[in-house]
């Protein structure tokens, strides 16, 4: 962990069917709105009433009010432009009939705009954020590919594909889930995009499919990390796994550590230490305070450490093993997500030393702050998932595991 600093290092390299979700910065309070069942989890139930598929006169439903003053209208229409009907279930709304039996398929479109009350029923803008999707998906040997193209604004239209992260000027997909046949995603714009209406089209490769399942207005930005009290210290903390508390020479191990020694020397040494039994359940218990029963074994519940240490101004890194979340990252819970600024090891629990012998998407280079990676390594030997994620997929000679990841510790601070 570091104090919060004035400068940041530069970036090194250079720097999606269904829709789930998109989140809107305007005049707007937070608000969300729903498109699958009635559930009672959003604001606004653009389905209200509805507990059971079925289909959905959308021309029937009208414009709905989902702020103050601020109407939402949303349109099915085929290939050809003629109105169809759509259609709801717990995934959300789709269109009915076609290919894709009930979802957006065979070059349908949904369409969404914004409207002013005040005004008469104007059109309006509001400021999108993100937009997630689900039921994104198809695997090639279904012959099946789910695709959209989506237009937003100012933006050029933006072709997404199934299974497939990527980024373009002002906006980043990440897929989740990538190969399952009804997977998710998320695309995000930065900064937000103004726009009056919203159009997603198919486009998929076979029967293809996807439905809008919510949008969520205006979503609170973070707070600013506060300024670190002026005797706040830097902190250091160093899990290793599977050793024994002898294997030091400052407890009498054969081993020559004399860095660590140092360290033991000038400050404290523990006659008592507890640990829980293996590495993820002690890492759960270390970067939560918690027991793992209690904050889940990843960390699902309440704050990590680096988002505790965030709040008292602290710049955070981590270099290393996670093990804290999906193999892929798609849990949301890696560790920029859980607070980090910036991160380089494995999200998995496990890896060779020694670059021949290493899988090329095992190790990962992360950053919270969109293009700002930072390594000791030249950038060539990472290839860019996201605008905050890459994977090393090369490695330089003489590379070797454990060097590398407190040659990134150094290179963070």
């Amino acid at each position: 962990m570091k104090r919060s600093e004035s400068t940041r290092p530069t970036s090194p390299l250079a720097a999606a069917a269904v829709l789930v979700a998109i989140t809107c910065a305007n005049s707007l309070s937070a608000r969300t709105v729903g498109f699958d069942f009635d559930d009672g989890q959003t604001d606004v139930e653009f389905a209200e009433g509805i507990t059971a598929v079925g289909d959905y006169d959308l021309d029937a439903r009208g414009r709905v009010e989902v702020e103050a003053g601020i109407w939402l209208e949303v349109t099915a229409t085929d290939a050809d432009g003629d109105p169809v009907t759509g259609h709801v279930n717990d995934a959300g709304l789709g269109v009915v009939g076609g290919a894709g039996a009930n979802q957006l398929s065979a070059g349908e479109s949904l369409t969404l705009r914004y409207f002013d009350a005040e005004t008469g029923g104007q059109p309006t803008s509001v400021e999108i954020d993100r937009i997630a999707l689900g039921n994104f998906g198809g695997t090639a040997a279904s012959g099946t590919q789910d695709a959209l193209t989506l237009t937003a604004g100012s933006l050029d239209p933006i072709a997404l594909d199934a299974n497939t992260s990527t980024f373009g000027a002002g906006w980043t997909y990440t897929q989740f889930e990538a190969g399952a046949a009804q997977g998710r995603g998320e695309l995000t714009f930065s900064p937000p995009v103004s726009l009056d209406r919203l159009v997603l089209t198919d486009t998929s490769s076979g029967v293809g499919g996807s439905r809008l399942q919510g949008i969520a207005f205006n979503e609170p930005a973070a707070p600013p990390r506060p300024d670190p009290h002026p005797d706040a210290p830097n902190v250091v903390f160093i899990i290793a796994d599977d050793m024994g508390y002898s294997d030091l020479g400052c407890y009498g191990g054969e081993i020559d550590t004399p860095e660590l020694d140092q360290l033991a020397d000038e400050g404290i040494r523990f006659r008592q230490f507890y640990n829980n039994a293996k590495c993820e359940t002690t890492r759960s218990a270390l970067m939560s305070g918690l027991y793992h029963g209690r904050c889940g074994l990843r960390v699902e519940r309440g704050a990590s450490l680096a988002e505790a240490m965030r709040r008292g101004g602290y710049r955070t890194y981590a270099s290393g093993k996670w093990h804290l979340c999906d193999p892929a990252g798609g849990d949301g819970l890696t560790p920029v997500d859980r607070g980090f600024d910036r991160f380089y090891g494995l999200y998995t629990g496990a890896s060779n030393y020694f670059a021949g012998q290493i899988d090329p998407h095992r190790v990962f280079l992360d950053t919270a702050e969109p293009g700002a990676f930072v390594s000791p390594h030249d950038a060539s030997h990472f290839t860019l998932d996201s605008p905050t994620r890459s994977r090393q997929t090369s490695f330089p000679a003489g590379y070797y595991m454990t060097d590398a990841i407190a040659d990134h510790a150094c290179a963070f601070i």
